[in-house]
């Protein structure tokens, strides 16, 4: 059995996905029926396999499901993807307009950029339309780029 990485950040843990766990697949699961979340994230378990496959190129790839108070809120990840490092996330409609997301984002980046010497920048790729992403990335201190792609720099 291949030990799942755990993150440990200031207000959340990061666990990373694991099928085997039910609680893991009971979010996915959930935010699978989201119909906002697939209309930005689309087909989640899609995204995992293909990070799941990139890990072979890059073991920066990685999915997670963020855990805040002991409850799992929802997923993140971090791709690999023409030479940048791009997060994904997806809140349960439960832990929205709490600020989670902004949170979660600014502390996932801070720590990519402080421990990896490897990245300089995170990008973020943002619908026009999805007005909520675009506040979280505002508060988590990313940049716009162009109308899609919003960045944030060590």
């Amino acid at each position: 059995m291949v030990k799942k990485m755990k993150v440990n950040l200031d207000n959340f843990i990061l666990e990373e996905y694991d099928q085997n766990n039910r609680e893991h697949r009971e979010v996915i699961s959930h935010l699978g029926k989201d119909q906002g979340v697939k209309k930005y994230l689309g087909n989640i378990n899609y995204s995992i396999e293909k990070i799941n496959f990139r890990k072979n190129e890059n073991f920066h790839n990685g999915a997670f499901i963020p855990y805040y108070n002991d409850y799992p809120i929802g997923y993140l990840s971090l791709s690999y993807i023409h030479d940048e490092y791009q997060i994904s996330y997806g809140i349960l409609s439960e832990f929205r307009k709490q600020n989670l997301a902004s949170l979660l984002l600014e502390e996932f980046s801070d720590y990519l950029l402080s421990n990896d010497l490897e990245i300089d920048q995170l990008i973020l790729k943002i619908e026009q339309d999805n007005i909520g992403s675009r506040k979280v990335a505002d508060l988590a201190g990313y940049t716009p780029n162009s109308t899609t792609k919003y960045s944030r720099k060590r």
